[in-house]
This record gives structure tokens, C-alpha cells and sequence, in this order.
């Protein structure tokens, strides 16, 4: 792999530190990170332009008329190691790109100090895609198990329907516009990729408590369960974990 040591300027620096201010957890870091991105690319081409990326990648860099653009996926961390546990990949675009056309993945490491690091990685010569288990069998604890009052009453702030009936925004749209740009029947949702797909972290309750990946037909105080299900999912599956949990959403037919 190979690995670049960004030196920022002061300037540099400040201006990340006034746009994407230090915030772990939150979609920020994907932002960063792709800046710092920019910033090498532009020392090294300095006439290299940036386009619309594809599906699937976060930057499309175009160096120069005479070469042809290149994509590129960029993975944020704080961490300043390349931290391999937290890399994982949500999308079917996102896994094609990588495994069929290698595109480079730009692990971009401890975004936060004033000289980050850059590796870049590609698949079958620095690490392999794994897919995750389909089912995993967790015991159930009647002490583990929380009312719907409960679980809703912690996203109070988010309904997506007023009393009135007027559907209004929700923070979860995104979650609904997510996976409606999604063409696999079945979709596996990282809880670690919500601050980067998402632009924000999960409630705790979603890390902790089945009720609220709950598929159920009354969705009036669960934005988060009318966004999937307003996008044709379902949840199929999921592991509760603060360090990998994931749910998987089927395609409903």
C-alpha cells in the first residue's frame, strides 16, 4: 500500500478546523477527510479538477485532459492507525466498484491532527471484502426487552407526521433516500456507517433494544421505521452490538 503524510499549513489547518470542527462519531469526519483528499491531490496536480463521482465512490479526481478521470472511495477515522476493524462497506455500488474495478480506497487516519496520514488501499492486494454472517442467534432476556413507549419516546423530536397529517421532514429521510438509491435485494446497514451515510450516530436505544427495528405497521412516532418501509424494506436481520452491529433490510415484495 501506499502512504502519504499530509503536512497541513496553518491555513489549511484553521479552515478544516472552522468547516469540519472536531466531532467523533458524527458524519464530519467523512467530510474532512475528503477535503484532506483534495488538499493532497491538489499538491501533487496541481491542475487536477474534480468531477461528479459515481455511484458508489465518494470523489471522482481528474488529473489532466489527456488521462482519464479515477474514483475513489474515502474512509475516514480519528484513529491513527488505518483501524481495519471499523472499514466496512454498506452499499452493493460501493462493494462492486471496489472488488470489480478496484478502485483505490483512500484511508484517510487521524483526520483530526494538523499532519493526517493517507493509505491507499486496494482490494486483492492489500485487504479482500468478507461478507458478514446472514443469521446470528442471540438469547432473548425478558429484562432485555423495552416497550414501544419507551423506544418512542426517546425520538420524540423526529416524528415525521404532525397532528395535523401534514407529512414533515425528518432527520430518517435520509435513511429512506438511502436505501431507495440501493439495487440488491438485501442490504446490510453497519451501525459504524451512520455518521457517514446518514449524517448522524443512532440513537442508543437502536444499539440495545429489538422494539426498535421492529418492522409494524404503525409508523406515526417511528420515523426511523417509516423511512425503511416508505423505501420498500424491510429488517430482516440484525445484531445489536455498540462495536458491530448491523441490520439487514430485505426488499419487500
Amino acid at each position: 500500500m501506499e502512504h502519504y503524510r499530509v503536512e497541513l499549513t496553518n491555513e489549511e489547518y484553521e479552515k478544516l478546523n472552522s468547516e469540519y470542527p472536531e466531532s467523533n462519531g458524527s458524519g464530519l469526519i467523512g467530510k474532512r477527510a475528503e477535503e484532506i483528499v483534495r488538499i493532497h491531490f491538489r499538491r501533487i496536480h496541481p491542475k487536477c479538477t474534480f468531477a461528479n463521482a459515481p455511484s458508489g465512490a465518494d470523489l471522482q479526481v481528474v488529473v489532466s485532459d489527456e488521462s482519464p478521470s479515477q474514483s475513489i472511495e474515502i474512509k475516514g477515522t480519528a484513529s491513527s492507525g488505518i483501524a481495519w476493524q471499523q472499514l466496512k462497506v454498506s452499499s452493493t455500488q460501493s462493494w462492486e466498484l471496489l472488488s470489480k474495478e478496484a478502485i483505490p480506497v483512500y484511508r484517510v487516519c487521524a483526520v483530526f491532527s494538523k499532519a493526517p496520514s493517507i493509505y491507499v488501499l486496494r482490494h486483492g492486494r492489500d485487504f479482500v471484502l468478507v461478507p458478514e454472517p446472514r443469521w446470528t442467534f442471540k438469547r432473548l432476556r425478558a429484562s432485555g426487552e423495552v416497550s414501544q413507549s419507551i423506544i418512542s419516546s426517546t425520538e420524540t423530536n423526529d416524528l415525521s407526521t404532525s397532528r395535523t397529517g401534514v407529512r414533515r421532514s425528518s432527520k430518517y429521510d435520509t435513511l429512506r433516500e438511502f436505501l431507495k438509491r440501493q439495487t440488491a435485494a438485501e442490504i446490510t446497514f453497519h451501525f459504524s456507517d451512520a455518521p457517514e451515510i446518514l449524517g448522524f450516530s443512532l440513537p442508543d436505544t437502536a444499539f440495545k433494544y429489538q422494539a426498535y427495528w421492529a418492522n409494524q405497521s404503525d409508523t406515526r412516532n417511528r420515523p426511523w421505521a417509516k423511512a425503511w418501509q416508505d423505501a420498500g424494506f424491510e429488517v430482516a436481520a440484525h445484531h445489536l452490538s455498540e462495536s458491530d452491529g448491523w441490520v439487514r433490510f430485505r426488499r419487500r415484495r
